[in-house]
């Protein structure tokens, strides 16, 4: 949750007063036909293991939001997250309007973008039209709050509060799911943007150290500097620069994860289609989710993936066991020739300049 009104069971919240309340529609997002191409195996072929190339359907994304502001007197939670809360004198925030983000996961920019951002970039966009406020809102953070998010907020324009107190004040809070929800409104939310993302267009390979990285890399170097990509590890640059390369690069390559978090920022100004503009998504076998391929379709830009070498491992925790998280974080295998066959598809369907 990025928010204390209660949504879920386990949250209260005392002594409250609801001062606005909207739901609405959004806009449909249309998903367009893709392809998924997966490590070769000879399940496909029992004489010679070849690439296995998944067709993913076109489908369309519907979703409402519920937007709402309330008057409250005392933000409590009685679970263990949230012991450190109670008994602590009470941060009257007065007429302030606030998001309050202190349950999330604030070292990861692709929750302070996706999972924050967007709610409250709609949310304030609704209060505008309907003239119930123009202020952004305050962003709660947390007393220990992490640099990535204190940043983050920064450069998206807001004023943040870092505090373990309960608060008072106008809370604003955002229901709705899933996360791409808010894409079909992302070149409106990028126009409204404080910081400048202007960079240079570039090939881009989004490369991971830790958790979830491409064991065999070396083996994949080639294949992408003779296209003309470098290679970066988002750790290495500060935030402001992760976020350029993303979404200034005509071509991008990367593995899933919160490095590809700014591919929302890739939004045209105008929303029109950018058709030589794409992403190819390195995915892990234990760890297939749409995400990208749907801020992919919001951005107007072209999409595919490759998928890594499946192990007994992978099928036994996630098919047999039917644990979907247990292989999440593994580092993965990618055949070379299959990422060719990514890119010979990008080519023919005219994503390449």
């Amino acid at each position: 949750m990025t928010s204390t009104i209660p949504a879920t069971s386990h949250a209260e919240l005392r002594d409250h007063t609801t001062v606005f309340d909207l739901a609405a529609e959004l806009p449909d997002l249309l998903v367009s036909e893709a392809r998924r191409f997966c490590h070769k195996t000879r399940l496909a072929d029992s004489w010679a293991a070849q690439t296995e190339t998944v067709l993913l359907p076109a489908h369309t994304i519907s979703s409402n939001a519920h937007v709402i502001v309330t008057r409250s007197a005392s933000i409590w939670r009685p679970d263990h997250a949230w012991r450190r809360f109670n008994n602590r004198k009470t941060l009257d925030l007065g007429d302030k309007l606030f998001f309050d983000t202190r349950l999330d996961h604030q070292s990861n920019p692709a929750h302070v973008l996706h999972w924050m951002w967007l709610r409250v970039a709609y949310a304030s966009r609704v209060l505008h039209q309907h003239e119930f406020s123009s202020q952004r809102p305050a962003i709660l953070l947390r007393g220990d709050s992490s640099a990535i998010a204190r940043t983050a907020w920064a450069l998206l324009g807001y004023e943040t509060i870092e505090t373990d107190r309960p608060v008072t004040g106008l809370q604003l809070a955002v229901k709705t799911s899933p996360t791409t929800s808010f894409a079909g409104l992302l070149p409106e939310f990028i126009a409204g943007l404080k910081c400048d993302l202007t960079s240079q267009p570039r090939k881009v390979y989004v490369a991971r150290r830790n958790s979830r990285h491409v064991l065999n890399e070396d083996a994949l170097l080639p294949h992408l500097t003779r296209r003309g990509f470098s290679r970066v590890f988002m750790e290495d640059l500060p935030l402001l620069d992760q976020w350029k390369l993303v979404a200034t690069a005509d071509e991008l390559v990367g593995v899933h994860g919160a490095g590809l978090a700014p591919v929302i920022f890739r939004a045209s100004a105008d929303g029109k289609p950018q058709p030589h503009r794409y992403l190819i998504e390195l995915h892990g076998p234990g760890y297939i989710v749409d995400l990208y391929r749907n801020f992919a379709a919001a951005t107007r830009t072209g999409w595919c993936a490759v998928r890594g070498k499946v192990t007994s491992a992978v099928v036994r925790d996630l098919d047999e066991l039917d644990q979907p998280r247990a292989r999440e974080t593994e580092p993965f295998t990618i055949d070379p020739d299959t990422l060719d066959q990514a890119f010979e598809w990008v080519t023919g369907q005219g994503m390449c300049q």
